[in-house]
């Protein structure tokens, strides 16, 4: 019988917000138990380990990040599209900084079918996006990176404090990465 409405997804939302306010590395089996006034044993009706805790954040967090940048992407093209997809991308990294690291432990989840099919989907929005260059596919499959490089270097820099510099804003260097990437893909397609 469950105990204090515990579910699934009650544990996976209790996960999400340790993890968001206190960091991934911090997140264990004893802290989320006591976040949710259980007993640490309780937790095993719903997860088996603190790895498999991490693949389900990996997937809730690449489920979310993919929603977050379809919609920043509805009704765009091109440049306009990439851009707000960018912002998009960074701004989840800045809400859910646990969630958004779970998503880079590739060490622990990689090879599993279900985060496999949540990273594919944001390929798959990424490369939809990039049809309005025409690019071949040895040029997509780079500009899906270097995309995924900027975005993620800044996500993680942005996170860490890496940007110290008060001349300029972490926002406005964003932004200036992004028009010179825009500028490159761009003379690729012409």
């Amino acid at each position: 019988m469950p105990r204090n409405n515990l579910s699934s997804d009650a544990v996976l939302n209790a996960a999400t917000e340790l993890a968001d306010k206190e960091g991934l590395r911090q997140l264990s089996i004893k802290k989320l138990a006591e976040n949710l006034n259980v007993k640490p044993p309780a937790l095993y009706n719903y997860l088996d380990s603190l790895d498999e805790l991490h693949v389900d954040l990996a997937i809730a967090g690449l489920t979310e990040l993919g929603a977050t940048m379809g919609e920043a992407a509805i009704g765009k093209s091109g440049d306009e599209a990439l851009h707000s997809v960018g912002k998009a991308y960074l701004s989840f990294a800045k809400a859910h900084p646990g969630l958004y690291e779970a998503t880079q432990w590739t060490n622990l989840w990689n090879g599993d079918p279900r985060v496999i099919e949540a990273s594919e989907k944001i390929i798959t929005q990424l490369r939809r996006i990039l049809e309005f260059y025409e690019l071949d596919e040895i040029e997509l499959i780079n500009t899906i990176r270097a995309f995924r490089s900027l975005c993620h270097g800044f996500a993680s820099l942005g996170l860490n404090g890496g940007f110290g510099n008060p001349l300029v804003s972490s926002d406005e260097s964003f932004e200036y990465a992004l028009k010179v990437l825009l500028a490159g893909i761009r003379s690729l397609a012409t």
